[in-house]
């Protein structure tokens, strides 16, 4: 598994070209479906940066917890922890 999905080789885009991404992606698990997935990233941070204001890590964390459904539908990656 690491040779297959452990090089960088797949795609280079910016991060805002992976958000555009989720807004193709219907997170069932989301109670705000009305709203593009972007949305949801950017309030989520903001509303971290407004409870936590000095940590800055937290803030980049939640801006970037949605990435994964992205990867997982464009990009074939699938890990399956157990």
């Amino acid at each position: 598994m690491r040779e297959q999905y452990g090089k960088l080789d797949r795609v280079e885009m910016s991060i805002w070209e992976c958000y555009e991404l989720l807004n193709e992606v219907v997170d069932e698990s989301d109670p705000d479906l009305d709203e593009p997935q972007i949305e949801h990233l950017l309030q989520t941070a903001e509303a971290i940066r407004r409870d936590y204001p000095d940590e800055d890590w937290l803030h980049l964390t939640g801006l970037i917890h949605g990435i994964y459904p992205a990867m997982i539908r464009h990009f074939g990656l699938c890990y399956v922890y157990s």
